[in-house]
């Protein structure tokens, strides 16, 4: 008496993956992205460098967010965008709480010598 028949209900169709310039729009800025992070001059390049096993793993994850979101975005799983952008998210507050103990710890900051 209680049992819900699902008989006569449309099913639930599967999201449409998005139109070819607004994936273009979601893939470009994480291309320009991971370039920024990652150029020589970039904020994880001396994670990676200096970082241990921690850091080094937040950077890969962080890198591997910045592909699988716009990836996911574009197939049209938004559930799945939000999730993996947390868990992104979770990765760079590692990486800024991890920077906050090297403060002076510089290559050369053990070299700076008293004036003459």
């Amino acid at each position: 008496m209680g049992a819900i028949s699902t008989v006569g209900q449309p099913a639930r169709a599967a999201p449409e993956p998005l139109p070819l310039p607004f994936a273009a729009f979601a893939v470009l800025p994480a291309g320009a992205a991971l370039w920024t992070l990652w150029r020589r001059s970039g904020p994880l390049r001396p994670e990676w460098a200096q970082g241990g096993t921690v850091r080094r793993a937040a950077a890969v994850v962080l890198t591997g967010t910045l592909v699988a979101v716009p990836a996911i975005l574009v197939l049209g799983r938004t559930a799945a965008t939000l999730l993996v952008w947390l868990l992104g998210g979770a990765a760079g507050v590692v990486l800024l709480l991890g920077g906050r103990d090297r403060v002076g710890s510089a290559p050369g900051a053990d070299d700076v010598r008293a004036p003459r």
